[in-house]
């Protein structure tokens, strides 16, 4: 996600449980598929959510938030309908091998398309509330 900013808004979605991949017959099943898509298309930024279903593992919340070089981070993460509460976020500012910068996000907002921008402006907020503090 570092190495897109300034180029186009990505958006990942994290689940969890049982599926069954099958790469070389193009098979992909199970509900933690359906979960991560419909999270990451509820979304309205650049950035990445986890599904509740990821806590239904225990302790992997505690060793995402604490461990982990706290890949996962509370957050209200920005979404398309208030009828949708994603509320952990993938902390992907710290995870990332390019440093990025607030002027960065603003620059990558500023240069968007505008359907683009608002997804740029809630990076760039979840940049100030969570990485810089």
């Amino acid at each position: 996600m570092a190495r897109a900013v300034g180029s186009m808004p990505l958006r990942a979605g994290l689940a969890f449980g049982e599926c069954v991949i099958d790469p070389a017959n193009d098979i992909y099943i199970g509900q933690p598929i359906i979960d991560a898509y419909r999270t990451e298309q509820a979304q309205e930024w650049m950035g990445g959510a986890f599904h509740p279903s990821c806590w239904t593992m225990h302790g992997l919340l505690e060793k995402l938030c604490k461990g982990y070089e706290r890949s996962a981070v509370k957050y209200a993460v920005p979404v398309k309908t208030a009828a949708t509460r994603l509320e952990y976020a993938l902390n992907w500012p710290l995870l990332a091998d390019t440093p990025v910068s607030g002027d960065l996000l603003t620059a990558a907002e500023t240069s968007a398309a505008p359907a683009a921008k608002v997804k740029w402006r809630n990076a760039r907020r979840f940049y100030d509330t969570v990485v810089t503090k």
